[in-house]
């Protein structure tokens, strides 16, 4: 029997930027801020979407916050979450912070502790080895390495 191939969900299918406008030039050179059309983007998994939609609410939620909502219990989730992702809860919440880490210290100013927070991590410190373990650098490298220098004139972004 031929196999099918099963495709994973990224957290980069569902993740909804935290952007709220960005800078457009037209065929003329004028410049403008344009608003960001911000859907939410079904994964097409009712459990991923759920999911995605309450860390867009509140980022900072545990699987013990997660499984009641849903009201499905943590090996459930966990293994939903991996069928279609191929992580485990742990994993996919890891991934869907670091990747709000990465869009924040890409595209703003806000100090490294802030984007912590606004992240999901408890503690700064727990941010900066996760971020060094799974991105391969310290976040400040990270945002000397990806922020653009007139950041401030190319985006808006959440207050």
């Amino acid at each position: 029997m031929e196999k099918t191939p099963i495709k994973r969900i990224t957290v980069d299918d569902i993740y909804r930027s935290i952007l709220t406008k960005r800078r457009v030039t037209n065929a003329e050179g004028w410049t403008r801020m344009e608003p960001i059309d911000r859907p939410t983007r079904l994964s097409g998994s009712p459990v991923v979407d759920a999911v995605a939609r309450l860390l867009e609410k509140n980022i900072g939620m545990r699987p013990d916050d997660i499984t009641p909502a849903l009201g499905i219990s943590k090996p459930d989730l966990s293994a939903a979450l991996r069928v279609a992702t191929g992580m485990n809860t742990a994993g996919f919440l890891r991934a869907y912070r670091l990747t709000r880490a990465r869009e924040w210290l890409a595209r703003t100013d806000l100090s490294i502790k802030d984007i912590s927070g606004r992240s999901g991590f408890l503690r700064p410190a727990t941010f900066h080895n996760t971020f060094v373990k799974y991105v391969g650098m310290t976040p400040g490298k990270y945002r000397r390495l990806n922020r653009p220098a007139d950041f401030r004139e190319l985006y808006e972004w959440e207050k």
